[in-house]
């Protein structure tokens, strides 16, 4: 054969993340003999042995230089033959080997082999030449796979005990094919066969047993044909098969033992197991939903059946059997859902069936018996869902009726029953789905009533799923929403918030140490009453699954617990409960910037500063400029995902520890340069967390301008400039005061000789300014004199004329009359303007702050113009808005002057049309008055004033 083909060895490099190659070469008298591997041992001196298909055995150093043993014909002490299957080492650190022609051991002292082959006339001689798999044990026995079967070597005889097929010795051997030979963490030896699945040998016992696929059991081996079994350091169990992937043996899973259907016969029929009970023959029973009632034979551990068959009444009511009972002569009660009640009697292989018959009265209520209790004074009492509790009147072959009613508050609180329970003092619990619990007296045939209230101290919830009693006499009430502890009239409620895996609970038993076990709908608690401790078992702890059953539980007289569920049930020993304690290793699986995992040495044009894989670095340094960093880690524990919890703390950023669930990465952005230690623990195997602690050390480094050295030069360039700014700033001012000391010699000296000549001018302006004044002043007070003077008369004349319109007069009269009164007025206005500009040149002018009538104002000034407007053809008017008020505050006389000049002049310079005085409210918030004066005709100009 050629040693060429194959892929020689393989070895990874955990630092580099990589794979180093190690081929035949043919030039190389120091490299592999063959690259056709078969098996690999690592000895007690750090050599690694190497069985190879046709090139015999070979031994690398930690160079990579190998040694190498082969085959030579002429030779009885060279290796048996080259090809070499299987390694070993003993307890003397011998090697053994396994190869197609016998089995060999080396002396390492003298470089020989020595040999065990098969003699057919040597019953102690090894029973096959082709050595498949090596194993030395803890006690350091010697196994041997073969074609033929098992062999355990006798170290003391050099002979060998064989087991094979149809051997006295091996009745879990039903093919000799051995492919695979180790050792589980409770010293028993798993034996992987071709084509017959899985045989673990207990040596000490002789025990045997076998394990085969299962196509009805998904949890069984994947296939019959094993070839490679696994134990790791948690002592978890690893099977390697044809062409069926690789199974996982569950250490854990040892707690509880778990019965369920499978393939043969005598396993459970069905694996929804409804209630389980234990009688007084120390039977168990097992009520299934579909698969009837079944009887466990505890030595052989096979099932019976009990199936309902339709037409003949020597079989159970119904397959749906919801809880079993024995009374105290020995007869068993099975409720059925939707089937009624069977008594059946073991003794004489008897049914009795009772159904609901409408025209019986005495018959069941529902057919649907979910509770039965004989009481201590041998009174059997039925609970139906929907049909109330019933109580089995022998002489009458029937039953009395208990139901509920909404008239009496003294009957039974629902007619839905769970439960019945009778306690140590003789007294009738009834729990109810939806009811709450209810406390009868038979006697009195009344019902007191115990139900959830909220905000008071009461049960937690009306919907019951057991009653039990613990060996202080408190009752528990085990609901859909807690548990409730009753002492006396108080309740004290218990729930997730306390430790409890959930909050629906089922069951609640106590083990014979006084140590709580409660059955709930995720998972099983056990609680220690003494200490306080909570622990929660899963499925990874061997449970049959997270959800158990209300009436699937049994507290056996051996001390053992049984809870059932929807996949089979759990069988508890509390005395031989192991706990093995594990601190699984937690170790960093990836290292990311900017969500792009970091490579290994140089990426590109990128340096990574990763010198190693994650996995194997201690500390790592990163710039400034990275700043955004992500770690991955995982804790290597092949267990339930709940108990893989983690929590981390950067220390010189952290305060405390961060407790992030199931959640195995942490994130951090912009850390400033500096120095952290990132701190990562997780759970241990019992679900506290554990002292093995993750520790990375990172180093940030700064930017450039973040550094010490950047920092002390920018003082020190800082500082020089100062310095320089102030002897330059130093310089500029004392140029400056020199500047100045000249500029005021110069200017003292001008002002020496101008300031008599400046003197005298200012006393001149202000003599002239003087005059002016007193000259303005009497300007003004002649304009005020003479305007006061004149109105006076001109006042007098107006009036005179005005009463002098008043008498008869002729036409030509009237016209004079109304000329003087006109001119008049005209002379009138002039002094008035006179007066008011002496005013404003005096500084004396006020506007008045008066009511006046604003309609008036406006009705006065256009009556001045409407003679004037007729003449013209104009129509002459005013509007004023309805949000402008009657009357003003303001100054009428200076409004009505604007007005007038105003009017004028539309009037004189509109031929035709209108013209019109429009008033508006200018602003929301205060009173403000818009004039607007338009006239409209032929080329019409429109005027807008504001005021």
């Amino acid at each position: 054969m050629d040693r060429d083909l194959g892929g020689g060895l393989d070895r990874y490099d955990r630092r580099t993340d990589q794979f180093v190659h190690f081929r035949h070469n043919p030039a190389d008298p120091n490299s592999l003999s063959s690259n056709l591997v078969l098996s690999l041992l690592r000895d007690s001196r750090g050599y690694l042995w190497i069985g190879t298909e046709d090139g015999g055995l070979n031994r690398m150093d930690s160079t990579g230089r190998c040694v190498h043993y082969i085959h030579d014909p002429k030779d009885e002490h060279s290796i048996a033959a080259n090809y070499v299957k299987a390694l070993c080492e003993d307890a003397d650190h011998q090697i053994w080997a396994g190869t197609a022609s016998g089995l060999c051991r080396l002396d390492r002292k003298t470089g020989a082999f020595y040999r065990w082959l098969h003699n057919e006339h040597i019953p102690s001689s090894i029973n096959n030449n082709s050595v498949t798999s090596l194993f030395t044990d803890s006690h350091h026995r010697l196994w041997i796979g073969t074609y033929s079967g098992l062999d355990g070597y006798d170290r003391a005889t050099s002979g060998f005990r064989h087991y094979q097929k149809g051997g006295h010795s091996a009745k879990g051997i039903t093919n000799n094919t051995i492919n695979s030979v180790t050792e589980d963490g409770d010293g028993n030896i798993w034996i992987g066969t071709e084509n017959d699945g899985l045989v673990i040998l207990d040596p000490e016992t002789g025990n045997w047993k076998h394990y085969l696929h299962d196509e009805v059991d998904a949890s069984s081996i994947g296939t019959n044909s094993l070839y490679g079994i696994c134990r790791d350091s948690k002592k978890n169990m690893w099977v390697g098969s044809f062409n069926g992937g690789v199974d996982f043996v569950n250490r854990d899973a040892r707690k509880f033992a778990h019965y369920k259907h499978n393939s043969s016969p005598y396993s459970l029929s069905n694996n929804h197991v409804l209630c389980i009970y234990e009688d007084h023959r120390d039977n168990l029973w097992i009520g299934t939903d579909g698969g009837g009632l079944d009887l466990l034979d505890r030595k052989t551990e096979r099932f019976r059946h009990f199936r309902h068959v339709p037409g003949n009444s020597a079989t159970i009511c119904g397959d749906y059997v919801l809880r079993v009972v024995e009374d105290s002569r020995h007869n068993l009660w099975v409720g059925t859902w939707a089937d009624g009640l069977t008594i059946y009697n073991p003794q004489r292989n008897t049914y009795t069936h009772f159904r609901n018959n409408p025209d019986d009265k005495h018959s069941l209520r529902s057919n649907n018996v979910w509770a039965l209790c004989e009481d201590s004074r041998h009174r059997m009492w039925l609970g139906t869902y929907g049909g109330g509790l019933e109580l089995y009147d022998p002489s009458i072959r029937g039953f009395i009726h208990y139901q509920h009613n909404d008239e009496d508050t003294n009957s039974l609180g629902n007619d839905k029953i769970h439960v019945i329970f009778e306690d140590s003092r003789g007294r009738i619990w009834i729990g109810t789905d939806g009811g709450g619990l209810d406390l009868f007296d038979p006697e009195r045939g009344k019902f007191r009533h115990y139900r959830h209230r909220d905000g008071a101290n009461s049960l937690c919830s009306n919907y019951i799923n057991g009653i039990f009693e613990d060996r202080g006499g408190n009752l528990w009430i085990t609901t859909t929403e807690g548990m409730s502890k009753m002492a006396g009239d108080r309740f004290v409620t218990y729930t997730m918030r306390d430790g409890l895996p959930d909050d629906v609970i089922f069951a609640f038993l106590e083990d014979s140490a006084g140590v709580r076990w409660i059955s709930t709908n995720k998972g099983l608690c056990r609680w220690d009453a003494v200490s306080g401790k909570i622990k929660n078992y899963g499925v990874y702890d061997g449970l049959q699954a997270n959800e158990f059953k209300e009436n699937a539980w049994c507290r056996s007289r051996n001390g053992l617990l049984y809870f059932g569920g929807g996949n089979g049930f759990n069988v508890i020993s509390p005395e031989h409960m192991r706990s093995e304690p594990f601190d699984p290793p937690l170790v960093m699986t990836s290292f990311q910037i900017f969500n792009r995992e970091v490579p290994i040495g140089q990426d590109g044009d990128m340096v990574s500063p990763l010198s190693a894989s994650i996995g194997e670095t201690k500390s790592i340094e990163l710039p400034y400029k990275n700043s955004v960093i992500t770690f991955i880690f995982a804790t290597l524990n092949f267990t339930d995902r709940e108990k893989k919890k983690y929590a981390f703390m950067l220390e010189g950023f952290d305060k405390t520890w961060n407790y992030v669930n199931l959640k195995r990465s942490v994130t951090y952005t912009n850390l400033d340069p500096g120095t952290y230690q990132l701190k990562v623990k997780g759970l241990n195997n019992e679900g506290e967390w554990s002292g093995r602690i993750l520790s990375l050390k990172i180093v940030i480094t700064p930017a450039w301008w973040m550094t010490w050295w950047f920092r002390v030069s920018l003082i020190v360039v800082i500082l020089v400039c100062v310095f320089v700014f102030y002897r330059l700033r130093l310089r500029t001012m004392n140029q400056l005061n020199r500047e100045l000391e000249r500029q005021v010699r110069e200017r003292t000296e001008l002002l020496t000789t101008l300031s008599q000549e400046e003197r005298n001018a200012r006393e001149e302006a202000e003599r002239a300014r003087e005059e002016a004044e007193q000259a303005s002043k009497a300007k003004s007070v002649f304009l005020a004199t003479m305007s006061h003077e004149i109105r006076t008369p001109m006042n007098g004349v107006i009036g005179m004329a005005s009463l002098l319109a008043q008498t008869p007069l002729t036409s030509q009269q009237k016209e004079y009359n109304a000329t003087i009164i006109n001119c008049g007025e005209s002379l009138l206005n002039v002094i008035n303007d006179i007066l008011d500009y002496s005013k404003i040149d005096s500084g004396k002018m006020e506007i008045e702050q008066r009511n006046f009538d604003l309609r008036q104002c406006l009705e006065e000034v256009l009556g001045l113009f409407y003679e004037r407007a007729i003449k013209s053809g104009l129509r002459l008017g005013y509007h004023i808005d309805l949000k402008v008020p009657m009357y003003v505050v303001g100054d009428a006389l200076r409004l009505r002057q604007i007005l007038m000049n105003l009017v004028s002049n539309a009037v004189k310079f509109t031929h035709e049309g209108e013209v019109t005085v429009v008033v508006r409210v200018l602003t929301a918030d205060g009173l403000g008055g818009s004039s607007w004066v338009s006239k409209c005709g032929i080329r019409a100009l429109e005027y807008r004033r504001r005021r």
